[in-house]
């Protein structure tokens, strides 16, 4: 008992280390983020920018999911879409309920961008057409 207790100790003096580096490393990134922010040649990048450099964001990924489909998907089935490209939602994310509310917005959208139907007794949604304006976007593989 006490070998583990002691090997437990050890884990946590190591991890507090490590959390204190990483906090020091996050109050040096503010500092610069701040000291850009402030600067006049600042300019903010460009939605097409971001997401070259970010990739594209769950909504774009949800809209390629149902793009891709040839019938109408439930939650389960996007999120099984969105994992064939390699999509991971965090641990504190709730994919079932991100799904859900990014699926109603685009089916209340103006335009209409996706139709909400029934599948198998559960609420789905089918593409009206949408387009990829460039196509899948890079690293947008299944794998």
């Amino acid at each position: 008992m006490g070998g583990e207790l002691q090997s437990l100790l050890e884990q946590r003096k190591r991890l507090d280390e490590r959390i204190g580096a990483l906090q020091k490393a996050v109050v040096a990134c503010e500092a610069a983020m701040a000291a850009v922010a402030t600067s006049k040649d600042f300019k903010p990048l460009s939605a097409e920018t971001e997401e070259q450099v970010l990739g594209p964001r769950i909504t774009e990924k949800i809209k390629y999911v149902l793009i891709e489909a040839e019938e109408a998907l439930t939650a389960r089935e996007i999120l099984d879409g969105l994992a064939e490209f390699g999509y991971r939602f965090g641990e504190n994310e709730r994919p079932m309920a991100t799904v859900h509310s990014i699926c109603n917005r685009l089916a209340t959208a103006k335009p209409k961008l996706v139709e909400e139907t029934a599948k198998d007794g559960r609420k789905a949604w089918k593409s009206l057409g949408l387009s990829y304006r460039q196509g899948p976007r890079s690293g947008w593989k299944k794998l």
